[in-house]
């Protein structure tokens, strides 16, 4: 569902709702000859946990009142921010491939949460369009951001197992 906040103005801002799709078939399957993506996760002291992806260090922490020293993101503010590099990736190619204006292009997910305040339930997209960006390529670049694939991911998630063994 899309909401044109600004219809036509020079800081024109289009509104995207991320809503469970109904009847989506799920991502499509990864090649069975690829090696499965391994996150390995450390506790490098403190509250801190790091994982380690494709030779990279995603650090976390806590915030102070919970016993960290908030020197990185909460975990679950790294999901969050995965959806929005994400979407951003996809709205970056689609651009690109068009060769349409990003100065100024600017993405932003606002996430409302229950009343309880533990669960996100509603995320929306919030562009800030380029005063130059065509009009005829707004729904196309709307499509192209919620082609995300982490957010494909949240509509049609993955099952969850757990292996536990001692050490050697």
């Amino acid at each position: 569902m899309f909401r044109n906040d600004n219809p036509g103005g020079a800081n024109r801002r289009r509104t995207l709702w991320l809503a469970p799709a109904a009847g989506r078939k799920p991502p499509m399957q990864t090649n069975q000859t690829e090696q499965p993506t391994l996150v390995e996760v450390n506790f490098p002291g403190g509250k801190r946990v790091d994982a380690k992806i494709n030779g990279h260090v995603v650090p976390t922490d806590q915030k102070k009142h919970n016993g960290g020293q908030d020197c990185a993101p909460r975990p679950f503010e790294t999901f969050l921010a995965s959806i929005g590099a994400c979407a951003g990736a996809y709205a970056m190619s689609y651009c690109e491939r068009k060769s349409l204006p990003t100065k100024g292009l600017t993405l932003r997910l606002h996430c409302e949460s229950d009343a309880a305040g533990r669960r996100v339930e509603r995320i929306t997209f919030e562009m800030s369009l380029p005063p130059d960006f065509p009009e005829k390529q707004i729904r196309s670049l709307e499509r192209a951001v919620m082609g995300c694939a982490v957010k494909k991911h949240m509509e049609t998630p993955p099952a969850f197992s757990i292996a536990s063994h001692a050490g050697e």
